[in-house]
């Protein structure tokens, strides 16, 4: 039978939290899902606990990357393989409601959505944030336009969405792993005719120390990838609306400092 969610998590390196992760999805109240998880060459033991669930669950599905591709590769991947009629992006570790399917899923299956927001819990060294999504009221062009810059009152974030998968099989994901969010986000809510929202926490956002998006190691990375990142979104939206216009100053502006932090960063090197 073709499982109604597919919930997909890309796997590097995760072996600190990645059970308390995949514990909180297979005890999910809605039991209509299939769990991907992809591996996507991990060095700890992170693959010897992918299979130790896949062994135990049948609601696992382990796929593994022949070479580390990055976390929007891994994404397509597991897309690629999913069966379900809606996708749930899931992060190693991170950790979810166990409601969060069955609210998701009834509200966009009841109503017919192409997407699902959430609230969620911003939780870093001890610090727990609920995060309040401004969504309602909205129009569509505007939700387009919180997507496409970093704005705390709407998330870029793809793991607080529940998302037609037809819809996602349309877009373009992102070799960079840093901000790519902000492109997906921006190009699945431009597919997307109808919207819903659920006024409740149900992910769970954990900022770890060593995670990849605080890591000084990757500092330049990150700045160079951000630019990449402002530049693919500011074309998307050129391309379909013809003009930047509706998205300046916060767009154009955000460009702006994203160049000069590349231009710093080769003036440094």
């Amino acid at each position: 039978m073709r499982p109604k969610v597919s919930i997909i998590v890309p796997i590097y390196n995760a072996e600190k939290y990645l059970g308390k992760c995949i514990d909180s999805i297979l005890c999910q109240t809605f039991q209509d899902f299939e769990c991907i998880l992809v591996d996507d060459f991990s060095s700890d033991s992170s693959l010897e606990i992918c299979n130790k669930y896949t062994f135990d669950s049948n609601h696992i599905i382990l796929i593994q990357n022949s070479q580390n591709y990055g976390i929007p590769t891994s994404r397509r991947i597991g897309l690629n393989k999913a069966r379900g009629k809606y996708i749930q992006y899931v992060d190693s570790d991170d950790w979810i409601e166990p409601y969060m399917i069955e609210h998701m899923y009834s509200k966009a299956n009841n109503e017919n959505l192409d997407i699902v927001f959430c609230d969620y819990y911003n939780e870093s060294n001890g610090e727990i944030l609920y995060k309040e999504q401004e969504l309602e009221g909205k129009a569509k062009l505007e939700i387009i336009k919180y997507m496409s810059i970093y704005d705390e009152r709407l998330t870029c974030a793809v793991w607080n969405k529940l998302i037609k998968a037809s819809i996602l099989r349309k877009i373009q994901f992102p070799i960079q792993n840093y901000a790519e969010d902000r492109y997906i986000s921006t190009q699945v809510l431009y597919l997307s005719e109808r919207i819903g929202y659920i006024k409740n926490g149900l992910y769970h956002y954990v900022r770890h120390i060593d995670s990849l998006c605080i890591n000084e190691k990757y500092a330049k990375t990150r700045v160079i990838e951000e630019y990449d990142i402002c530049i693919l979104v500011s074309e998307f939206l050129l391309n379909k609306f013809g003009s930047l216009k509706y998205f300046a100053p916060e767009l154009t502006n955000q460009l702006k400092r994203a160049k000069m932090r590349l231009s710093e960063i080769k003036k440094n090197n």
